[in-house]
């Protein structure tokens, strides 16, 4: 995928559940994908490094920054430590939010599942939250 400009909001109109418009920052130093954060004067914002996972499909990609976005609307805390249970509502929030939209198709969610079926321990390790088994079938269940 292509990287995006600073600032540029990779999930149109990401608002937080206090009706705060999220930022988006690069990073090219972070060690994740991806980061829901506040900045100091309590605003939402996702950090997120363009050059993390660049040989996955850019649906992953996508997904992620779509997850991060669920995290603010879902109203988490993300100041501390994301809870499983929490990151697993932002995984399904990410997938009906794609699919309702239409941006993605169940093809698309596949795609994501085995791009996330085939990380590496390492891998798996520049993803936000807790280390956890990710299947977005779950969401359908």
């Amino acid at each position: 995928a292509p990287a995006l400009a600073d600032d540029e909001d990779p999930v149109k109109g990401c608002i937080d559940s206090r009706g705060y418009p999220v930022a988006w920052k690069i990073d090219i130093f972070l060690h994740v994908i991806a980061q829901a954060g506040k900045t100091p004067d309590d605003k939402p914002v996702i950090t997120y490094n363009p050059d993390i996972f660049p040989f996955k499909k850019p649906q992953t990609r996508l997904f992620f920054y779509y997850h991060e976005c669920g995290h603010h609307v879902l109203g988490h805390d993300v100041s501390g430590s994301i809870s499983l249970q929490q990151e697993k509502r932002a995984d399904c929030w990410a997938v009906n939010t794609l699919l309702y939209n239409g941006t993605f198709t169940r093809a698309d969610i596949a795609a994501v599942n085995r791009d996330l079926a085939s990380l590496t321990v390492e891998e798996m390790h520049q993803i936000p939250g807790p280390f956890r088994n990710m299947d977005l079938n779950e969401c359908f269940r």
